[in-house]
């Protein structure tokens, strides 16, 4: 209550007046479990990090100012917020653009007499984008609704349609008060008077604030739907798209999570009030690193995480959301490492189909603590499935050429391969399969350099042979 009136003091405040709701602090050590590639565990620290004082700061004449391309792999832009003054507001930063802009012209205004706009930032419609970013400033809600009378206006920058939670998201956000969609094709945008609340998560070399998951789960209870119960829930991907995380053995670990009684729950299958219900139930959440488990957010009751990360070379990195909300609310958590079941020469390995050691996950389930190395082969797949999966890869990419390739090894026609490598040979691309000995490596090195060299004599014998003819 004490919040809520300095708020509404704020609204008869002047440019670059702020008022603090949470003080600036720092978060607990975070101690993981962790379990390599070969099934060995030990406990890794997370050293605590500062989180800044969360506030709301009032600017006039604010100017919102987009980057004038996108960041690398978001079709979306990002932006922040100038005064006045032209200095950055910080509590608006996700990522700054060049400089402040004086050529932009403002192709938007919102000014109307006697309204206050209130910042909620950028509405998005990937499930873990908008439950972490777009929810981050709505701790705002519960004290303006304490404001009778005020006259203010929530803003969102618009980068999507209003459908599935996003839909539902915005109808809670409209009984407070009324909300404009800004569209996100604009390059600069002026508002007369502007609250920015700071954001409570913040993904890139950010943070998650420990209160933000009492916010979302208040937010989102009138929506619950408590139609079904679990204990414990592993989210599987297996009926998702392939292209990124896709656990190709998937349907093995769930059968080694139902046995440590575990539901296995399909979220794109439940509306999104059945999953907050759900949630709200749980005592321990289990999946591959992604959106899905982002949801220990809206777990109050939640007391144990276990991931199953896309591997990467240093064993204190994982899926920096998800490790900034576990650091925010102190979960115990084990992460198992994967591992990708191939990869392509030239492309991300984060994108290519991972592969779980199932023995490593019992042991992760189990508790089975010390240094214990895993069954040597466990989670391999035959040589000719994951050919196949190579040649789905370059399928997706449009690489006709090396998915005809490696769909012939898969079919173990190696004289139809090495016919295809001939089309051309020097686009053949390098595959290093997961649990392959080194003489099998070599053995297909060897295939595609003898394709290269049989290529290059037929090359020199034709232009040998052009050469004679004309000289005849």
């Amino acid at each position: 209550m004490e919040f809520s009136r300095k708020l509404k003091g704020l609204l008869e405040g002047r440019d670059g007046d702020s008022i603090v709701a949470h003080e600036a602090l720092q978060t607990q050590v975070l101690e993981v479990e962790d379990v390599t590639i070969d099934g060995r565990t030990r406990r890794l620290e997370y050293p605590p990090f500062d989180i800044p004082a969360i506030r709301v700061e009032l600017i006039e004449n604010a100017r919102i100012q987009f980057r004038s391309r996108p960041l690398a792999e978001h079709a979306r832009k990002r932006f922040c917020i100038f005064g006045a003054d032209q200095r950055v507001v910080e509590n608006s930063l996700l990522n700054v653009p060049e400089t402040y802009d004086r050529s932009l012209q403002s192709d938007f205004r919102l000014g109307e007499e006697g309204v206050t706009y209130i910042f909620l930032g950028e509405m998005l419609l990937h499930y873990g984008h908008m439950l972490l970013e777009s929810c981050s400033r709505m701790w705002v809600l519960e004290h303006v609704k304490q404001l009778a009378g005020a006259n203010v206006e929530f803003v969102f920058i618009n980068s999507c349609q209003r459908r599935n939670a996003v839909d539902q998201l915005l109808g809670l956000v409209e009984q407070v008060a009324p909300v404009r969609m800004i569209p996100h094709n604009r390059q600069c945008i002026q508002i007369s008077r502007l609250m920015v609340p700071s954001p409570m998560f913040i993904a890139v070399r950010g943070y998650c604030h420990p209160e933000q998951g009492n916010v979302l789960r208040n937010l989102f209870a009138p929506l619950a739907e408590h139609n079904r119960t679990a204990d414990k829930i592993y989210f599987s991907r297996r009926k998702l798209s392939k292209k990124q995380r896709s656990l190709i053995n998937e349907a093995e670990i769930e059968k080694v999570f139902t046995a440590h009684g575990y539901e296995v729950v399909h979220p794109q299958e439940l509306s999104f009030g059945e999953q907050i219900g759900l949630y709200s139930q749980v005592r321990a959440m289990a999946g591959v690193e992604g959106s899905a488990i982002h949801n220990t957010l809206l777990a109050g009751k939640c007391e144990h995480l276990t991931v199953l990360n896309v591997h990467q070379g240093d064993p204190m990195v994982w899926h920096y959301q998800q490790q900034n909300i576990c650091r925010a609310v102190h979960l115990d958590t084990t992460v198992v490492r994967t591992h990708p079941a191939f990869e392509i020469e030239g492309h991300l390995a984060r994108n290519m189909p991972i592969i779980t050691d199932t023995k490593a996950v019992r042991r992760a389930l189990s508790g089975e603590g010390g240094d214990h190395p895993g069954r040597k082969g466990a989670g391999k797949m035959e040589k000719r499935e994951l050919f196949s999966l190579v040649a789905a890869v370059f399928k997706e990419t449009g690489d006709h050429l090396n998915e005809a390739f490696y769909d012939r090894l898969a079919k173990e026609d190696t004289v139809g391969a090495f016919r295809t490598g001939l089309e051309s040979p020097g686009a053949l691309a390098s595959v290093k399969l997961r649990g392959e000995t080194s003489l099998g490596r070599f053995r297909r090195s060897t295939f595609i350099g003898t394709i290269r060299m049989v290529a290059a004599l037929k090359k020199t014998v034709n232009s040998l042979c052009g050469g004679h003819g004309k000289k005849k």
